[in-house]
């Protein structure tokens, strides 16, 4: 097993695709109670064998292999330090002002500051309820006292009016319901200057169409598996910019059981945008689930500087004995 640097902590280990609770309560049997632990794995093989000599439980090596565990494992740990280091990030920025004055000028003292963020919830249908989160102290001198204040969606109109009361600005007495985009010079202190976000629908992406097929068993693959085939593309003018500049995306696929609703993420992968390449097919296996009726949900994200989601329900699944 590779030790690296990885952080130890408790997660939850059915966030893995093929990972259920009996494989969760093995794993923990064997002293694996993380992403972290687990990613330490240096082969399938390796973790088979562990589990048969330390738990005696018996799993499938081609499961392991197919399902890709360890790879997962590591691809959820990359995403839990690249979390840490950002919220490091914005608290530094918090608490820190950018000095802009030359080695003459006196220093700037900051009156407020705040932090946006734009959170998203996916609920049992895979649709995202929107938030906007704003943290924000107010202090002069940086004697800072903190709050934070959640938004229903992301439309500036609520938020940035509510920056702007906060902020008590001197010469901002009145706040308007909507930011002014007409004007063509730059407007005043006091007109309360207010940018938009860009619109989702500029620029955004899309997913086409998706199909499951049913492949295996083959000799790598020992049991049926089903692969979604998922194509999207992105449009807007900015589209260009984001595929030339390498935009890691990820996609999931979950179902939902038709009977309970029971959602399930299956599959999860991820690559990167090609230069001059628009349009996008990536495909994703899973384990065959148990007997019933399921819609497929497909989630496609554009990790930054994309920053973009696009939902897709459907098609339906009938396992039959």
């Amino acid at each position: 097993m590779n030790d690296d640097n990885l952080t130890t902590s408790s997660d939850n280990l059915e966030n893995i695709k093929g990972i259920g609770e009996d494989y969760a309560k093995a794993l923990n049997a064997i002293g694996v109670r993380s992403f972290a632990d687990l990613a330490r794995y240096d082969t399938p093989e390796e973790l088979h064998r562990a589990l048969l000599e330390q738990d005696h439980t018996r799993v499938s090596l081609g499961r392991i292999q197919s399902g890709d565990w360890i790879g997962q494992a590591r691809e959820l740990v990359a995403i839990q330090e690249n979390d840490a280091e950002q919220i490091s990030l914005a608290e530094e920025a918090e608490t820190e002002a950018i000095p802009e004055n030359g080695p003459d000028e006196k220093p700037w003292r900051q009156h407020a500051g705040f932090s946006i963020f734009f959170d998203y919830l996916p609920d049992q249908n895979g649709e995202q309820t929107w938030q906007t989160r704003v943290r924000w102290k107010t202090k002069t001198y940086h004697d800072e006292s903190g709050d934070e204040e959640n938004f229903p969606g992301f439309e500036p109109s609520l938020w940035s009016n509510w920056i702007l009361e906060q902020a008590e600005l001197p010469g901002v007495t009145e706040f308007p319901l909507e930011p002014a985009l007409e004007e063509s010079s730059a407007p005043s202190l006091t007109e309360a200057p207010v940018e938009a976000p860009s619109a989702p629908e500029e620029t955004r992406i899309e997913i086409m169409e998706v199909k499951v097929v049913e492949i295996g068993p083959t000799s790598g693959i020992p049991e049926k598996q089903l692969e979604a085939q998922v194509r999207f593309q992105l449009t807007g003018p900015d589209a260009e910019q984001i595929v030339n500049a390498g935009t890691p995306f990820r996609l999931e696929i979950h179902t939902v059981n038709a009977e309970n609703e029971a959602s399930s993420l299956v599959a999860s992968g991820r690559g990167k945008l090609q230069t001059e390449v628009f349009k996008y097919t990536h495909s994703q296996q899973f384990p065959m689930p148990e007997v019933g009726r399921y819609e497929i949900h497909c989630i496609t994200l554009l990790l930054p500087p994309g920053q973009m989601v696009a939902f897709q329900a459907g098609p339906i699944l009938n396992i039959v004995p």
